[in-house]
């Protein structure tokens, strides 16, 4: 441990100074890479010699005297790791401490909110990936975007790079993967706004634009080869590019050539949002009629107006069993022009019609275009209309004194409407400590 505030006290003198480290911390002979949740003043060390090179997990609230706490190998290796203090859309693990992992052969979440006893809580993996090897959360924490520094060799690919839904935490899913036009590996990628720079080897710097990410596609907007001699699969070039400097600028550290300082002169442009719509139950819905509120964002110094329309038909992707209505809703937008000459952000309303449609999915595009009418960001919004709401399932057989190390089994009666039960098993009756969670579409667990 080194405290940087140290460098001050530095007199200006052509002579060596020699600088002494704040604190040491012997817990480990060699790792990979460390990892700080700030918001909780815990370190990880990944790849290192302990805890089967899994987490090895180090509290660092007093700096100086940093502590080992606890571990995680139920993984193994883990190559590079992201813990954050969650606060996504999946409820049951809101507040949180959980750490996203590249593990080589998989992407793997885990609990670590219990630093003595780390939970697995999901994993994911294909026949694409070969060497999981680092990825990062988008700001919302929907999305993991995920690279993969082996997979152009060993599949004979372009540069991928991958989409993982995570808005159901035990269950990540993959949303897309973006195919580069080069064939370079890709190293370490992090997310500025909707952008993500990743420093692909041999190709150098690139930005891909995330803001379409929920339909499964990345866009390039901005590129910088720091190693022009060419574009192979091979480990020449950019390791990582930097983007969290205030002044928007990027710095490229490569293997050969030292660091690149950059200044990306990305497009004008927009970023259409809206609230992910809750359920929308009949009974308890004013007017039968959903109202959305539209946020509408300028980057880059876009300055002009924009035009908010609706992509043509919103019939129902999944209407109710039995249902014969198949009348669209009708779907306005208010106000329909948008000044972003003066502010930054500005926002609008979407109204959707459902009284006379029948319950179900219904996705409702809408589309962001410039004066000229170019399209500037389109969003989709999927509504579920339902009839009534599934009741809480009744627990008809459960064990109440189990033995220590025995199996726990929960049955109970099927819920009319119900798609899924959630589980959730505690220590306490008021459930604040969760230690196991699960969604099913069983009836018992």
């Amino acid at each position: 441990v080194f405290d940087l505030r140290t460098l001050r006290t530095l007199s200006r003198t052509t002579a060596p100074q020699v600088l002494h480290e704040s604190a040491h911390y012997a817990g480990f002979e060699d790792a990979h890479n460390l990892a700080i949740n700030e918001a909780t003043g815990f370190a990880y060390i990944v790849g290192s010699n302990e805890c089967d090179g899994g987490l090895h997990i180090v509290d660092i609230r007093t700096p100086t005297e940093p502590s080992y706490v606890g571990c995680y190998s139920g993984d193994g290796y883990i190559h590079d790791t992201t813990c954050v203090l969650y606060d996504g859309p999946d409820s049951r693990y809101q507040g949180r401490e959980l750490c996203f992992n590249a593990s080589v052969t998989e992407f793997t979440v885990v609990d670590v909110t219990d630093k003595e006893k780390p939970i697995r809580i999901a994993g994911y993996s294909s026949t694409d990936n070969a060497y999981i090897h680092q990825g990062w959360l988008t700001a919302d924490q929907r999305y993991y975007i995920m690279n993969d520094e082996l997979d152009e060799l060993r599949h004979s690919a372009n540069t991928r790079t991958y989409i993982l839904n995570i808005e159901q935490i035990d269950a990540p899913s993959l949303t897309g993967i973006y195919t580069s036009s080069l064939p370079s590996i890709d190293h370490n990628l992090y997310i500025s706004d909707t952008y993500i720079y990743e420093a692909n080897y041999t190709t150098g710097r690139r930005v891909l634009d995330g803001k379409r990410m929920a339909e499964g596609t990345l866009t390039e907007v901005a590129s910088f080869d720091t190693y022009p001699e060419n574009d192979s699969a091979a480990f020449y070039g950019a390791w990582t590019a930097y983007p969290y400097f205030r002044n928007d600028t990027v710095v490229v550290s490569t293997i050969e050539s030292g660091v690149f300082i950059l200044r990306p002169r990305l497009n004008p442009s927009v970023v259409l949002e809206n609230e992910t719509p809750a359920p929308l139950c009949r009974p308890t819905l004013p007017d039968q009629q959903y109202n959305g509120t539209l946020i509408l964002t300028a980057r880059n110094d876009y300055t002009q107006t924009v035009m908010l329309s609706t992509e043509a038909g919103h019939e129902a992707t999944s209407a109710a069993i039995g249902s014969t209505a198949m009348v669209s809703p009708t779907v306005t937008i208010d106000p329909a022009t948008l000044d972003l000459s003066d502010k930054g952000q500005v926002t609008g309303t979407v109204r959707v019609d459902l009284q006379e449609v029948a319950s179900g999915y219904y996705t409702i595009t809408v589309i962001a275009s410039s004066p000229t009418g170019d399209e500037l960001d389109r969003m989709p919004i999927v509504l579920h209309l339902a009839d009534s709401v599934a009741a809480m399932p009744a627990v008809v057989a459960q064990e109440l004194s189990p033995a220590e190390g025995s199996g726990l089994t929960l049955t109970w009666a099927a819920t009319p409407l119900a798609t899924a039960y959630r589980v959730e098993v505690a220590t306490d009756a008021e459930f604040t400590n969760i230690v196991q969670r699960a969604e099913t579409t069983a009836t018992t667990y």
